[in-house]
């Protein structure tokens, strides 16, 4: 049999602090399967043994880390990119950093120290306190606007844990000269919990993706970190992945809004 898998736009990896491009533009990947049963590469001796491992594995055109990105003057005294999430939009790719509460505007290109590539917000500040804990990145087509989710906050009035869904405008992409003198900041919209309540912290939504319904409303799949989204024992019990489906409703709360699980 061939499969055939067609990647329309770049693929992109970011694995600690550096952007790969996998695959750029329309391509085929052609896969010939047969009879033998294939190995599970669950070990790195399958990397090392397996004649067909450099045959069958997609391979970087390019890498480079985020710091060799960015002008100097723009990374504020940052030194540290936990890359949790990358999504592109346009001409450029969109990174944010649970560490950092910045979002990294990079060129597809990905030009080494380029007033392309820009760091919107200050890395240190942020709308809360502490880290960012952004898990989540998402771009919603209908209104031009982005959404950052963090994993798991903790409300100490309430003494829950729950994701935070946050709606920000991002500046437009400009090279004009004035523009680039600017410190560049998004405008956040608003903030809502999530109504999925978690354990702690470190087992809240590990990634997201977005889409609109035929109803017109924005769904958010959330998915969890943990197995049964819970933390320790219950959270390692494997084949029980979740992903919670959620969309926004106005509430009572002191946000005024919340992400209801509707799945």
């Amino acid at each position: 049999h061939r499969y055939l898998l067609t990647a329309a736009t770049s693929i992109v990896l970011v694995l600690c602090g550096t952007v790969a491009i996998v695959l750029t533009g329309q391509a085929e990947i052609v896969l010939k399967s047969s009879s033998k049963k294939v190995k599970v590469p669950h070990t790195g001796k399958w990397c090392a043994e397996d004649e067909s491992f450099t045959k069958v594995t997609l391979k970087p055109v390019h890498d480079a880390s985020i710091e060799s990105l960015l002008p100097l003057h723009d990374l504020l005294g940052e030194n540290q990119f936990e890359a949790s999430e990358i999504i592109r939009v346009g001409d450029y790719y969109y990174v944010i950093c649970d560490s950092s509460w910045a979002v990294l505007r990079l060129h597809r290109s990905l030009p080494i120290i380029s007033e392309q590539n820009q760091m919107i917000g200050v890395p240190q500040v942020g709308f809360a306190p502490g880290e960012s804990g952004f898990e989540a990145i998402l771009h919603d087509d209908t209104t031009s606007t982005f959404y950052v989710v963090q994993e798991s906050v903790l409300h100490e009035h309430r003494g829950t844990y729950q994701a935070m869904v946050t709606q920000l405008s991002m500046p437009p992409p400009s090279r004009t000269e004035e523009h680039l003198q600017q410190r560049l900041n998004y405008t956040v919209i608003e903030t809502c919990p999530s109504e999925m309540t978690f354990e702690g912290t470190s087992k809240g939504f590990e990634g997201a993706i977005s889409l609109r319904g035929k109803d017109g409303r924005l769904y958010i799949l959330g998915l969890c970190e943990g197995n049964h989204c819970k933390e320790e024992e219950k959270g390692k019990d494997a084949g029980n992945g979740r992903v919670v489906v959620m969309t926004r409703k106005q509430a009572t709360n002191e946000f005024g809004c919340v992400w209801a699980t509707v799945a």
